[in-house]
């Protein structure tokens, strides 16, 4: 860069204004750095984890981090809650031992557990998987309409739960194509993780024996649609 160019760039500079954010009273007290996530997230999977380990006496277990005591105790409410530990916060067996083994938070696992029972085994397997992907839909600023319809074609009046099953049913019947996802504005990648959980959870359950091969479903999810390939 010549002198010439950083005089001007230094004249142009000096024309803006700055504006801060907020003041500097309101800067000088925020903390100098962020929190751990470790002391502000949901503690129920950590404990579950420290538990399948034989770690029983969470509150003396020495974290990086130690989060408040609080919040331990929170997740361990939620867990007996779910079923997971007994009344003594001892992980239940099988179902707290299943629990742990499965990899997603304490929750989707135990309606997954639940789901045979409940004879909706393949639905709940294709939800949790869908749960784990960030971004199903994708979309540019220039077709944010277009994707907006072809999102509104998915969609159930039952919720975003059983919006994400349409999507993985149509894009099953699709072939699971590329180009299907990429004419509705569907995240390839991220469906084709989808697919990968879905095979590794129907394999844990396998292995439980508390899967069960479905029939064909009553009138519970007549809501899902299926689109399809060439559509």
């Amino acid at each position: 860069m010549t002198g010439g160019c950083v005089t001007e760039l230094c004249t142009v500079c000096w024309v803006f204004e700055v504006y801060r954010l907020y003041t500097e009273e309101s800067y000088s007290t925020l903390p100098t750095a962020t929190v751990p996530e470790m002391q502000r997230c949901d503690l129920a999977p950590v404990v579950l984890q420290l538990k399948s380990l034989g770690i029983d006496n969470i509150l003396r277990f020495a974290f990086l981090s130690p989060p408040p005591a609080a919040n331990l105790v929170r997740g361990v409410e939620l867990l007996f809650a779910l079923g997971a530990v007994d009344i003594n916060a001892h992980l239940t067996n099988p179902l707290g031992v299943r629990m742990a083994e499965l990899p997603l938070p304490p929750m989707l696992g135990r309606a997954l557990m639940a789901s045979d029972d409940l004879g909706c085994s393949e639905e709940m397997l294709t939800i949790a998987s869908m749960m784990q992907i960030e971004n199903v839909f994708v979309s540019s600023s220039k077709d944010k309409m277009a994707a907006e319809r072809e999102k509104r074609r998915f969609s159930a009046a039952e919720g975003d739960h059983i919006t994400l099953l349409n999507v993985f049913v149509a894009f099953d019947r699709s072939g699971r194509s590329s180009r299907w996802c990429r004419d509705h504005f569907i995240n390839y990648r991220g469906l084709c993780r989808a697919v990968e959980l879905r095979q590794q959870l129907l394999r844990l359950l396998q292995k439980f024996k508390v899967y069960t091969l479905l029939y064909e479903k009553p009138s519970s999810l007549r809501s899902i649609v299926y689109i399809s390939h060439d559509s």
